[in-house]
Order: C-alpha cells, then sequence, then structure tokens
C-alpha cells in the first residue's frame, strides 16, 4: 500500500465502505497470492476473474465472440440473476465487516501478511 487510504468512508468515520480492500485483493490474485487475496476482499476473486474473462473474449476468434453473445442474449434473465447475486453478496459482505469492526470483532485493514 502506499500508506494512506483514500476510501472517504474510512477516513470520516474509521470504518471500511463495501470496496475497501478491493484493489488489493485483484492485485494479490492476479500476482497468484490468493490467499492474500481472499484476506483484503473475498470478492476480489470475482472481479479479477470477469476481469480475465472479459480481456480473455477479446482474443477469442469473432465467431467465437459472437456466440457468446448470442448465449448471453437467450440467457439474458439468469446473468441478470447472477448479477443481481454477486452485488448482494457484496454488499452483505461489507455490511457484515461493518459491524464486526464496530463490535471490535474484526480489524481492517487486515495485519501485514508475511
Amino acid at each position: 500500500g502506499v500508506g494512506f487510504s483514500t476510501c472517504g468512508l474510512y477516513l470520516t468515520c474509521h470504518v471500511p465502505c463495501p470496496a475497501c480492500g478491493m484493489t488489493r485483493s485483484v492485485s494479490s490474485f492476479l500476482h497468484g497470492h490468493w490467499l492474500w487475496s481472499l484476506r483484503y476482499h473475498p470478492m476480489g476473486w470475482v472481479v479479477a476473474l470477469g476481469f480475465l474473462w472479459v480481456a480473455g473474449m477479446g482474443l477469442w476468434p469473432r465467431r467465437w465472440r459472437e456466440g457468446a453473445r448470442l448465449w448471453l442474449a437467450r440467457h439474458e434473465q439468469g446473468a441478470r440473476w447472477v448479477f443481481w447475486t454477486i452485488v448482494l453478496l457484496w454488499a452483505a459482505y461489507g455490511l457484515l465487516r461493518i459491524v464486526l469492526i464496530l463490535a471490535g470483532i474484526w480489524v481492517f485493514p487486515p495485519a501485514s501478511i508475511a
């Protein structure tokens, strides 16, 4: 880290927002430090895998990309369900983490990972 936080909620209230730790989590995941990634933010795995999927699709042949687009169009309702489930899990994790921090059960930011 750079030694300071850029999160407005953390700077003013000393509790992390639901996204706090996400950047470090994604970075750790992409560097192969999967346990570190989970410790910073478990939803970082979802974001990192999503980034990798979208980036990988850019390398696919046009025919494959079109097939993926058509498949997604046919399964739009299921894709929306997955998207909103991820959003709700992210928000629930963020709220639970705030409650546990305020109760003194959780420490944020995580202790240095060696």
